[in-house]
C-alpha cells in the first residue's frame, strides 16, 4: 500500500481503474466547464483512483456550485491556493 500512496492514490478507490479515463475526465472539463453537470450525474470525487484527479474534481464541482468559471487557470489558481 506505501506504493499506492507514493503514487498519490486514493487507498478508497476500487479497483480497477484507469488513470487515462480519468485524465480524460478532468480534461474535458477543463476543456468544457459545462459538461461537469453530466459528469457529476456518474461521478464522485472518490471515484478517481488517484488522489489528485479527485482533489481536481472536488475543487471543480466547488467551482461549478459556486458560479465560479472552470478552466485551465481558474482551476489552477483554486488548487495553488488549496495547498
Amino acid at each position: 500500500m506505501d506504493n499506492f500512496a507514493s503514487l498519490g492514490v486514493n487507498d478508497t478507490a476500487q479497483l480497477p481503474y484507469n488513470l487515462e479515463a480519468e485524465q480524460s475526465v478532468i480534461g474535458a472539463i477543463l476543456l468544457d466547464g459545462s459538461c461537469i453537470v453530466r459528469v457529476m450525474e456518474f461521478l464522485s470525487p472518490e471515484c478517481f483512483f488517484r488522489k489528485q484527479h479527485s482533489q481536481l474534481f472536488s475543487i471543480m464541482i466547488r467551482m461549478f456550485t459556486t458560479g465560479q468559471s472552470i478552466d485551465f487557470v481558474t482551476v489552477l489558481d483554486a488548487a495553488i491556493k488549496e495547498k
